[in-house]
C-alpha cells in the first residue's frame, strides 16, 4: 500500500455491467488512491444487445482482485449475480432466458464443460460473499448493500450471503419472511414497501442498482426509525447505456455529492457519431421529439452551452466531440445543407428509419416526424392570436373568470410560489401549455418561467416515503402515501397542503422547463 493512500478512505462503486473499462480503473487507479474499495454488485448484465458475454471473465477479475487484496477489495452480489449463481450452481435457466442472456448460458456450459473445479471456484467466492457491509470513515457510519441495507438483518448476522438464502426452506414460514428480506436487499426499488425500523439511523447509505437516480435527480432517502431521514447515495450512473461511471469519494470528507469518471475519449468519427445518436435517443426519451428538434435546430444555429441540452450523462462525451463535428456529422447524415430546420426534419426522418431505438421513442410519443414539424409551425402561426384572446381574460377584473381560467388551466394542480420560485405539482393539458405558460408570467412575471419545475403525480408517486421532494424558501415539502393510498404533501409544520390518489398519473416530465416564445 502506498503511504500517501489515508487510512480507511474509501471508493463505492457498482454495476459494471460487463464493462471491463469499470474494473480497469478499478485497478490502475483507484488501487493506489484509496485504501478501500467497495463494487457493488453486478458485474454481469446484458448489455445493449441483450448478451452478458464477458460477465464471467470479468467476474472471475474481480474475484482475483479481491483475492489479491482481502482486506481492501470488496464485491457485494447484485440482483443480476443471484441469475448467474442459479445457472451456474443449480442449472435454473428461468431468469436467463427470459431476459435472453444465451451468450452468458453458454459461456457457464463452455466453462462447467472444460474446466468445472474453475466454476465451483467462482461460484463457492460468490456464495459466501456478504449481502451488505458497514464502513466508518471520518466518525461517520456508511453502511453498503446492492439496492437496501437492512440494518435489522446486519444485527443479526453481518454475513447473510446468496448461500444463506438458498439454503433456506422457503415453505417454512420464517425462513421464507428471512428470504424475502434478503431478497429485498438486492432488488428494492425506489416505491417498494419498506419498514422504517429496518432503515439505519446516523449514517449514509450507498447503494447502486438504480441508474435513475444519477440520471434524473431523484431523491431516493429513505425514513428510518427514528423518523429522521437516512440520505442515501447511488452509484449506477447507467454504464450499460453508455453513460457514466459513478463514485462515492470520501477522502476529502465530500458524502454528500459523487464524483464521476467518464469513460474514456472516443475520437474515431464513426464513435462520435455513434455518441452523438446515443444523446439524441436519450434526449427524445427524456423531454419528448418536439424538444429534441428543437434542441437540434439551437445547435446547428451555434447556441452557446449546446452540450447542456443533453442529458448529464452524455454531456461531457458529447461536449468533447466539439459542436463543429456536431453540426458536420448531423448535415452529412441529413444531407442537407439547407436552413436549420430542414436540415433537422430531414436528419430526425433518416434516424426515424435506421434506429429501432429512435422509432419506438418517437412511436410512444404517438406523433408522426411530420406532426412534429407541422405542429410548431402551426403553434407559431397561432400564438399570437390565441394569446391575445386569453390575456383579455387573464387581466379581466372578475376575479370568478380568473380562477375559472386558472382551473380550466391547471385543474386539480397545486401551485406553490415563493422568492421567484414556482412549483407545480400535477399535471397540465399538452395542449394548454401556451395558456398557462401566459398565465404564470401575468401572475408571476417574466422570470418565474426560468425558475420553474413542474412534478407530475407518476413521479410524486415514484418517491412516496422518501422525504424532502423539493424546497422553496424555508420550506421543505415532503411526500408520504397512507394506508388508503393516498397521497399527501406536506410543508414543514407537518401540515397537509396537497392530497391525490396514488392512482393518479399523468403526462408533465419532472423538473421540465417551460418554455414561452
Amino acid at each position: 500500500m502506498k503511504l500517501s493512500i489515508i487510512p480507511n478512505s474509501f471508493v463505492v462503486v457498482s454495476d459494471f455491467d460487463d464493462i471491463s473499462y469499470s474494473l480497469d480503473k478499478v485497478k490502475n487507479n483507484y488501487i493506489n488512491e484509496y485504501d478501500k474499495i467497495f463494487i457493488l454488485g453486478d458485474a454481469i448484465d446484458r448489455r445493449d444487445n441483450k448478451s452478458g458475454k464477458d460477465g464471467i471473465l470479468l467476474l472471475e477479475n474481480i474475484k482475483k482482485l479481491c483475492e489479491k487484496y482481502p482486506d481492501r477489495v470488496m464485491y457485494l452480489p447484485g440482483n443480476y449475480d443471484i441469475f448467474l449463481y442459479e445457472y451456474a450452481k443449480f442449472k435454473n435457466n428461468s431468469s436467463l432466458s427470459f431476459l435472453k442472456q444465451f451468450d452468458l448460458i453458454k459461456g457457464i456450459d463452455n466453462l462447467r464443460e472444460k474446466d468445472s473445479d474453475r466454476l465451483n471456484s467462482l461460484m463457492m467466492w460468490l456464495e459466501n460473499l456478504p449481502l451488505q457491509r458497514v464502513h466508518f470513515y471520518n466518525d461517520q457510519k456508511f453502511v453498503l448493500a446492492y439496492a437496501f441495507f437492512n440494518q435489522s438483518l446486519y444485527e443479526k448476522n453481518p454475513n447473510y450471503s446468496l448461500k444463506t438464502m438458498y439454503e433456506l426452506n422457503k415453505d417454512n414460514e420464517k425462513d421464507r419472511k428471512l428470504y424475502d428480506d434478503l431478497y429485498n436487499v438486492l432488488w428494492f426499488k425506489s416505491n417498494d414497501f419498506y419498514n422504517s425500523k429496518d432503515v439505519p439511523a446516523e449514517a449514509i447509505e450507498i447503494i447502486g442498482h438504480k441508474p435513475a437516480f444519477s440520471m434524473h435527480g431523484n431523491s431516493l432517502d429513505l425514513y428510518n426509525s427514528s423518523g429522521k431521514i437516512t440520505k442515501v447515495v447511488c452509484t449506477d450512473g447507467g454504464a450499460l447505456f453508455d453513460y457514466e461511471i459513478l463514485k462515492q469519494d470520501d477522502v476529502i470528507g465530500t458524502y454528500n455529492d459523487y464524483s464521476v469518471d467518464i469513460f474514456p475519449n472516443i475520437t474515431s468519427e464513426q464513435d462520435d457519431f455513434k455518441i452523438l445518436i446515443n444523446a439524441i435517443v436519450m434526449t427524445a426519451s427524456k423531454q419528448g421529439v418536439q424538444n429534441t428538434r428543437n434542441i437540434l435546430i439551437h445547435i446547428l444555429d451555434n447556441e452557446p452551452l449546446w452540450y447542456q441540452y443533453f442529458p448529464r450523462g452524455n454531456r461531457e462525451k458529447i461536449e468533447n466531440i466539439g459542436i463543429d463535428n456536431v453540426i458536420r456529422l448531423i448535415k452529412e447524415y441529413a444531407n442537407s445543407f439547407e436552413n436549420s430546420s430542414v436540415t433537422v426534419n430531414l436528419f430526425l426522418k433518416r434516424l426515424y428509419e435506421d434506429d429501432a431505438r429512435f422509432k419506438a421513442v418517437v412511436d410512444i410519443f404517438g406523433e408522426s416526424l411530420e406532426d412534429v414539424a407541422s405542429n410548431e409551425k402551426k403553434l407559431e402561426d397561432d400564438y399570437s392570436s390565441k394569446s391575445a384572446k386569453h390575456f383579455k381574460k387573464i387581466i379581466s377584473n372578475d376575479t370568478n373568470e380568473d380562477e375559472s381560467l386558472k382551473e380550466d388551466i391547471f385543474g386539480d394542480s397545486l401551485l406553490l410560489y415563493n422568492d421567484g420560485k414556482l412549483v407545480i405539482i400535477g399535471d397540465i393539458d399538452s395542449n394548454k401549455i401556451e395558456d398557462a405558460a401566459l398565465y404564470l408570467v401575468h401572475e408571476y412575471g417574466e422570470d418565474v418561467l426560468d425558475n420553474l419545475s413542474i412534478f407530475d403525480f407518476e413521479v410524486i408517486n415514484s418517491q412516496i416515503d422518501y422525504g424532502k421532494i423539493f424546497k422553496l424558501g424555508d420550506t421543505e415539502y415532503t411526500v408520504s402515501k397512507d394506508e388508503t393510498g393516498l397521497i399527501n404533501i406536506y410543508d414543514s409544520l407537518g401540515n397537509v397542503v396537497y392530497v391525490f390518489s396514488s392512482l393518479m398519473t399523468s403526462m408533465v416530465s419532472s423538473n421540465s422547463s417551460m418554455s414561452i416564445k
